[in-house]
């Protein structure tokens, strides 16, 4: 659903653009722009740590209930989202993910601390944390066919809230991963391993000159995982399953 002044004025996109980004009137924008650019800061993969305000402002037009804006929102997430159930086999994946979104449609929009800021970090870890809570409920579904399992699942988005508004997560969490101080080459890890789950061999061949083989991203990786375990903020996120 476009706002009317998507059907009624002309669009001259890469005027707008410019005129959009340097007054940061980026709610004015039609929501045909917000989408397109929004896409362009999605590719090649949706980035946890640095700003992304099309992106952020696409999330804040689904959450005042446009219907254009979620679809476009569940193009940009589907990917991220099976890599993070890849690897359930217990249950139906298409079916976690599909519920795991209603989820965050029905709940995210509540909390308004996700969107307080340019960057997609709080947004992806409550959708995270949907997926979590929704692998949870099912599997609860599942076992109460052979055991005398309460079902009651009506309250799992709680776990959701209470993470996120927990102090450390509700603070600027890149701020705060910035104090460490990452190397270039922990900076990538964060990136692409932590938090977009890309393989180490790939991660070998996207960056050759930082990795030479994938014995070499696993230091790294063991050495981040000390640096990140020492700060409050991340250690809510390990206790979250945010990061493994």
């Amino acid at each position: 659903m476009y706002p009317r002044s998507d059907r009624q004025q002309p669009l001259h996109i890469h005027d707008h653009i410019a005129a959009t980004t340097s007054n940061h009137q980026l709610s004015d924008t039609p929501l045909s722009v917000v989408i397109a650019q929004s896409y362009a800061e999605a590719y090649p993969a949706l980035p946890w740590n640095t700003p992304t305000p099309w992106c952020t402002e696409l999330v804040r037009r689904a959450f005042a209930n446009h219907d254009e804006a979620w679809t476009a929102i569940y193009q940009m997430v589907e990917p991220i989202m099976r890599r993070w159930v890849r690897a359930i086999r217990d249950l139906d994946q298409d079916e976690v993910i599909q519920e795991a979104f209603l989820s965050f449609y029905r709940f995210a929009p509540q909390r308004a601390s996700l969107v307080e800021n340019d960057y997609l970090g709080r947004v992806l870890a409550y959708l995270k944390c949907c997926v979590s809570t929704t692998t949870i409920s099912l599997r609860r579904r599942e076992r109460r066919h052979t055991e005398s399992v309460p079902l009651d699942d009506s309250n799992d988005h709680l776990l959701c809230a209470n993470t996120t508004t927990d102090s450390s997560l509700s603070s600027d969490l890149p701020a705060q991963i910035t104090k460490l101080q990452l190397t270039p080459k922990e900076q990538i890890i964060l990136q692409q391993r932590f938090l977009e789950d890309i393989p180490p061999h790939k991660i070998v061949t996207h960056f050759p000159e930082h990795f030479t083989n994938v014995q070499s991203v696993y230091t790294v990786v063991q050495n981040l995982k000390q640096r990140l375990r020492q700060t409050s903020a991340v250690q809510s996120l390990y206790q979250a399953n945010f990061i493994d």
